[in-house]
């Protein structure tokens, strides 16, 4: 890299990027080793995360940035440079004064990430946040569908020192190729004479490639994040780039101030397991949007084959098309909906004896397992009939479960098109229907409770309980936290549209409880039966 002329400014993003993962909450230990490193390390930039404005899902400190915890900081590091994010969607003209004002003498940098189409909403917030006395970016996203536009790069163009003070270019879908990186940066150094950045994703592991031929062709800033920590398939290592810098002569580095805090944060890895895979390879190879990639990963619904067949639109004919609706089946006064919870199915042989009462007093019931995990410990009930709820790869746990008794089981499939279809083993082929769908209810369809609690409304039961539904913990990992959210909303749609659901086993979830066992001694399991 002889052709570096300058020095280049590094942003580390770790905090803000590394957000996307653990809901911008932080242990005040790894932060504070972060930045004690970050002293020592020749890094330039760090950023502390967003400057955020209220939203319905719980965000820890570094997604809002109180005021309080910025003090705390500059007051520890008052020699560092801090930037903080600012979504365009949610700030306006009105209220950027009294988000950003009271950070004048703490925050150094205001970085605006804005899709190519609305530029001149952000420009003109830009343009505030200069006024404040701020270093202002407009991180320009979606790289790999713009860089050669012609009206995007005109526009870029016509953007002055007055409007802001660095473009920022962001290669969101990690799709980008040095050539690509090459042609945009000398396109826009003819024709800006702004400060010109990279933030590079690394889907395809191009993130330092990328880079080294941003700082070759006149970049003045590059963006990274400790083991490349970042939504989605992560971002370029702090350690990579320093490390590279090192050796080509461009920086003077102490191999043991890095090795300390990689460390701590190759832990939170094996954690949240963020990094490339083949997934997300796909998806940077197509420039498509990680977020859904992400969500897909994170649920565990589907087989790395299921996403990748349908990011590359090569996925088959579903089979869901060909089978037949669930339709004149028999009614139930009572479901259980059988979750997958290790806590919860230790209370099998209490929910035996009431499948064996409910019998005896002629109460019609039947098991609806929204997981097949737990089947194969059902398989010989023979005195009661049981659905199984086929999404994603759920068909697959079926198979390789070992079951052979079917004779009183029917596989339920969401109603089709279905958004990346279902596998279905072909010895439980002839047991699989699809749900006929006649409620707004479900609103995923991927998510087995949701087609667990549509079917108790076409089966037009009077009482359900949800057996085997822990929920989550406080110490949830994202992944965790994005399932519990949707169950939880699911589970209070439907008690506050339709009946109270009872949950039968120890949950963590918001909703109505009791014990099977007062179920057996005080028969009054439907009062709370359906009111529709």
């Amino acid at each position: 890299m002889n052709s570096l002329q300058k020095p280049v400014t590094l942003l580390d993003c770790t905090i803000r990027d590394g957000g996307y993962y653990t809901g911008w909450d932080f242990e005040d230990s790894l932060v504070n080793n972060y930045l004690l490193s970050c002293d020592k390390l020749p890094i330039d930039i760090v950023e502390i995360g967003y400057r955020g404005v209220k939203s319905d899902t719980y965000y820890g400190d570094y997604f809002y940035l109180p005021l309080h915890l910025v003090e705390k900081l500059k007051a520890q590091h008052p020699n560092m440079q801090f930037s903080v994010c600012i979504d365009e969607k949610d700030v306006n003209l009105e209220i950027i004064d009294n988000l950003l004002s009271p950070y004048v003498s703490l925050i150094n940098m205001i970085r605006i990430p804005v899709d190519p189409m609305r530029l001149d909403k952000a420009i003109a917030l830009s343009r505030e946040a200069k006024k404040m006395g701020f270093v202002v970016c407009l991180n320009i996203m979606y790289l790999s569908k713009w860089y050669n536009d012609d009206l995007v790069l005109d526009k870029i163009a016509e953007i002055t020192n007055e409007d802001t003070d660095y473009i920022y270019l962001v290669d969101s879908f990690g799709s980008c190729t040095p050539d690509i990186v090459e042609e945009v940066v000398k396109r826009i150094k003819e024709s800006s004479s702004l400060l010109l950045g990279f933030h590079g994703h690394d889907n395809m592991e191009l993130a330092l490639a990328n880079a080294i031929t941003a700082m070759k062709y006149g970049c003045d800033a590059i963006d990274v994040t400790f083991t490349g920590m970042g939504r989605g398939a992560g971002n370029l290592k702090t350690e990579l780039l320093l490390t590279y810098l090192d050796a080509a002569g461009h920086v003077k580095l102490n191999l043991n101030d890095l090795s300390d805090i990689v460390g701590q944060f190759e832990k939170l890895k094996q954690q949240y397991q963020w990094g490339t895979n083949l997934p997300y390879i796909i998806s940077g190879a197509f420039s498509l949007p990680q977020k859904e990639i992400m969500s897909l990963i994170n649920k565990r619904r589907y087989s790395l084959e299921t996403i990748v067949n349908n990011l590359q639109h090569l996925k088959a004919k579903p089979a869901v098309e060909e089978l037949p609706r669930l339709s004149d089946t028999k009614k139930y006064q009572q479901a259980v909906i059988i979750g997958g919870g290790k806590r919860g199915i230790r209370h099998t042989q209490t929910l035996y004896k009431y499948i064996e009462y409910c019998a005896a007093n002629n109460i019609d019931i039947c098991l609806i397992h929204s997981s097949s995990r737990h089947y194969s410990k059902f398989e010989g009930w023979d005195m009661v009939d049981q659905f199984c709820c086929l999404t994603g790869y759920e068909g697959k746990r079926l198979e390789e479960s070992g079951i052979t008794n079917l004779s009183n089981l029917k596989c339920i499939l969401p109603p089709s098109p279905t958004k990346m279809g279902t596998y279905i083993p072909e010895f439980i082929r002839k047991y699989c229907y699809e749900l006929q769908n006649t409620s707004d209810e479900v609103v995923y369809d991927d998510s087995p409770l949701s087609i667990a609690l549509q079917l108790t409304l076409n089966l037009q039961c009077q009482s359900v309980f949800l057996f085997a539904f822990d929920g989550y913990d406080v110490y949830m990992n994202e992944s965790e936290k994005e399932l519990a959210e949707e169950n939880q909303m699911l589970i209070s749609q439907f008690s506050n549209k339709y009946f109270q659901l009872i949950a039968v086993t120890p949950t963590r979830y918001q909703i109505h409880q009791q014990s099977l066992n007062f179920q057996l001694t005080h028969e009054s399991s439907c009062s709370h039966s359906r009111t529709v």
